[in-house]
């Protein structure tokens, strides 16, 4: 504290002074307060200081003297001050203003009159001077024109010689170039130039190559690629980010388990059906679908499925792909009651909310089309062909609320592909047509609501679904809605998680792979050449697939870039 000078500072604050200042800075800011030291001061900045605080008749107890600086106790006295140093200065602006109008007066008053007297004689001195003019400007332009054609002689003169001497210069060197050239013509080749410009390249891209090398991307699936490359490269440098994106891919697939590249491949179909089109599709890329939300393998559902199952068709020891208790919405008033809807091996099943009664059994081959709106509601209309000779498909389509719409439609949809062996139409959007009785159909509309949940209105002619104002998003192209609906649609380049791989036999077949894999020796294993030999591939499980993880240049979600290439 001593070293750095704050001694004197604690002394000062001890003492209670909240204000200190030099003198002569002190006079130099407050010698306008008086008459003494304005406008300047021959003696000390001590006594200017003493003179300033006098004339302002400021308590001895407000100030303090030290040696080289004054030292105030209030601030309040210092504003003071400040207030008194304002006042001056207005009144010294006053004042300097009105002397420089006086200045300005009197200054154009002694112009007018310097004017008059100039005016005067000018004029006479001005016909003295215009004969004067006249002849002196005759005399000089005949004495330009005479000098004017002698120096155009001696430039031309000159120019003439520099000109021959530049040719006689550029004549010599074309003369020396000729004779260089005819000498070492015999060492060179003719196509010296093409030669010196492929080798040119093939060095730039051995540099490249060696600088790609050294500094490779990342091998994180889900990490953006970036190769620079010169112009002439760019072609490759893009083929080569194709490559790398695809073999990290690889990598990270060959290291999951059977278990999670079946999850992937789930996630993989939402993506392809919803990503970039409905809102509610960001929010359940980070939660795993399971399938059985009711737990069918415990009570009190157990005992139910097992009566169940032989009625259906289905083995008791296999659940379904998945079971989950939902809202059917009624057609004739909008009303909603619960119901357990089971995707079994070849027919969608709902029945009541005990599992006690099958209410309709629909095969996959007669659902038509799936449809939801773009919001964020849990509405799912379930398209079927009308037939009135049959209870399941009579009364036209069926429609539902769920939690799990995204699950719901990507099994569904994968469920259709696997019995029909073609794809099942989604369709994605606010306003549909969906048949709720054998006469015409109705239009299903979704509109922004005054509620905080959502309403579901029967009309004579239409189907009005009011979303929560806070949730509603209108359908538009540009960034903003496409980030909340997930993004751009980017499909992967791989095929080995394409729309042809079945998701249900994936997951039956996990176990089988799993006890085939640990079941190989080691010995049996190809040996690795020296070139193979890089560090392991990453763990599946060690990717985190969170929304708040991911690179914001990724363009694909995550169960797309983990299964991409």
């Amino acid at each position: 504290v001593r070293y750095l000078g704050l001694m004197e500072n604690i002394r000062v604050r001890r003492a209670g002074y909240a204000f200190r200042m030099e003198y002569d800075k002190f006079m130099q800011r407050y010698k306008m307060l008086s008459k003494v030291t304005w406008p300047s001061f021959k003696g000390s900045p001590r006594d200017g200081t003493k003179h300033i605080l006098q004339d302002i008749e400021l308590s001895t107890t407000e100030y303090s003297w030290g040696r080289s600086k004054v030292f105030i106790r209030n601030p309040r006295s210092l504003f003071a001050l400040e207030d008194k140093r304002r006042a001056a200065t207005i009144m010294l602006a006053v004042k300097i203003q009105a002397m420089f109008r006086g200045w300005k007066q009197k200054t154009l008053f002694r112009k007018m009159r310097a004017a008059q007297i100039t005016l005067s004689s000018h004029y006479r001195g001005y016909k003295k001077r215009t004969h004067f003019q006249q002849l002196k400007s005759a005399q000089v332009l005949l004495s330009s024109y005479i000098r004017m054609w002698r120096d155009r002689r001696k430039f031309l003169e000159h120019k003439r010689k520099k000109a021959l001497a530049k040719s006689a210069v550029v004549i010599a060197a074309y003369v020396r170039g000729w004779r260089v050239r005819r000498q070492y013509r015999m060492h060179f080749r003719k196509n010296a130039g093409p030669v010196l410009l492929r080798n040119i390249q093939l060095f730039q891209k051995r540099v490249w190559l060696r600088q790609l090398a050294n500094k490779l991307p990342p091998e994180s699936p889900i990490a953006p690629v970036n190769i620079s490359a010169p112009p002439s490269l760019r072609p490759v440098s893009r083929l080569l980010q194709t490559l790398h994106h695809e073999w990290r891919c690889h990598r990270y697939r060959d290291a999951c388990s059977p278990q999670r590249q079946t999850v992937l491949r789930e996630k993989l179909v939402a993506s392809e059906l919803f990503k970039g089109k409905k809102v509610s599709y960001p929010a359940s890329v980070p939660h795993p679908f399971l399938g059985d939300y009711i737990n069918l393998d415990q009570k009190p559902y157990v005992g139910k499925w097992s009566r169940l199952a032989p009625l259906l068709e289905e083995d008791a020891s296999t659940p379904p792909s998945m079971a989950v208790k939902l809202s059917k919405i009624n057609r004739s008033d909008g009303t909603q009651a619960e119901r357990i809807v089971l995707l079994c091996k070849n027919a969608f099943v709902i029945c009541d909310a005990a599992l006690k009664k099958v209410k309709y059994v629909i095969p996959y081959g007669e659902i038509t089309q799936l449809s939801t709106s773009s919001q964020n509601d849990t509405t799912i209309v379930v398209h079927v062909g009308l037939d009135k000779g049959r209870k399941e498909t009579s009364k036209g389509d069926h429609m539902f609320t769920t939690e799990h719409i995204i699950e719901l439609a990507a099994r569904l949809y994968a469920a259709y592909r696997r019995v029909a062996s073609q794809t099942l139409k989604v369709n994605v959007s606010d306003s549909f047509m969906v048949q709720l009785n054998a006469k015409n159909p109705k239009q299903m509309e979704f509109d922004k609501g005054t509620t905080e949940e959502v309403e579901v209105k029967m009309k004579s002619k239409r189907v009005v679904v009011n979303v929560p104002q806070l949730e509603f998003t209108p359908v538009s192209q540009d960034d903003m809605a496409l980030s909340r609906r997930g993004g751009s649609v980017r499909r992967p380049v791989s095929t080995l998680l394409s729309d042809d791989v079945d998701i249900f036999s994936l997951s039956s077949n996990a176990a089988s792979r799993t006890n085939s894999n640990t079941a190989t020796p080691m010995s049996k294993s190809a040996p690795s050449s020296p070139r193979s030999r890089r560090a392991p591939p990453p763990a599946g499980p060690e990717l985190d697939l969170q929304p708040a993880t991911l690179r914001p240049q990724s363009a694909a979600d995550p169960a797309a870039a983990a299964a991409a290439a």
